[in-house]
């Protein structure tokens, strides 16, 4: 973002276009970068029985990112 800033200083129209590509990409990998997240401290074998996630809060965060990705990029 800051080698961005400074090379577009000057040209604000250019520096906006970028920090929308930016933002798009970082909507994309976040996505991505949930499912391991969820899948790791949703695992007993990993987490141990204190720090596993429950099955309420499991199925609430499959839900939840799904309709983040489904639900809100399709109108």
């Amino acid at each position: 973002g800051l080698v961005v800033a400074i090379l577009t200083e000057k040209m604000p129209a250019l520096s906006d276009h970028f920090q929308q590509w930016i933002n798009i990409m970082q909507s994309v990998m976040l996505a991505f970068a949930l499912i391991p997240v969820l899948y790791f401290t949703s695992n007993e074998e990993i987490m141990g029985k204190v720090f596993v996630n429950s099955k309420c809060f499991t199925y609430f965060s499959y839900f939840f990112y799904f309709y983040l990705i489904f639900g809100t990029h399709f109108h």
